[in-house]
């Protein structure tokens, strides 16, 4: 009998269940600043930026979001929250919630992506990581 292999909501689910809560990071971490993020998994990093997609079409949300992280990349932010929606009112799964999920792999300026805790979105968002290039 084969394995049933975990789609990548339940395999985020089972790590969010599995990592330390907040409050046992020790107050030497957590003064660490900086440096903090360095020795922590990015889905533990605080978010910097939020951009909410909600309302837009594919077109419309690629746009915003190219534009959303060329700002926080220039600004030297680390993680954002992109808020795409789960897709409630499409006759199939959320068409900006798969699209999005695609250009976000493929931009050279993101790296690392998750789904966040369902307090920020759940399924319904990403956390990404923003890659800076060297000059």
């Amino acid at each position: 009998m084969g394995k049933k292999r975990l789609s990548r909501e339940e395999m985020d689910r089972l790590i969010n269940m599995y990592l330390p809560e907040p409050d046992l990071i020790s107050e030497q971490e957590l003064s660490a600043g900086e440096h903090n993020r360095e020795r922590t998994h990015p889905r533990r990093w605080p978010v910097d930026a939020t951009l909410d997609l909600h309302g837009f079409t594919l077109e419309e949300a690629k746009a915003r979001t190219e534009a959303f992280i060329a700002r926080c990349r220039t600004a030297g932010m680390k993680k954002v929250l992109i808020i795409h929606g789960k897709g409630k009112h499409s006759s199939s799964e959320g068409v900006l919630k798969r699209e999005m999920t695609i250009y976000l792999r493929q931009h050279r300026d993101t790296g690392m992506m998750g789904i966040p805790d369902r307090s920020m979105g759940g399924s319904g968002a990403v956390w990404v990581v923003i890659r800076q290039r060297s000059r």
